[in-house]
């Protein structure tokens, strides 16, 4: 198994504001708790209507309605 050490650093910098030699220093086990509580964030339904206003349907040939 190949652990994603750069990728996880990167996210200790850029989402934690860890330093570097703070994110290297952190025991593994520490690490993947803190990752645990860590869950993208889904559409709520502003941004899902903002994105149908962007991108409406066009009701083209495979729409089964039409």
């Amino acid at each position: 198994m190949s652990w994603p050490f750069e990728s996880w650093q990167q996210i200790a910098i850029r989402r934690f504001h860890l330093q570097p030699s703070e994110f290297w220093a952190m025991p593994l086990r520490d690490w993947l708790a803190l990752l645990d509580g860590v869950k993208p964030r889904g559409c709520d339904r502003q941004s899902l209507d903002d994105l149908m206003a962007l991108y409406p349907d066009k009701g083209g040939t495979d729409d089964p309605d039409k």
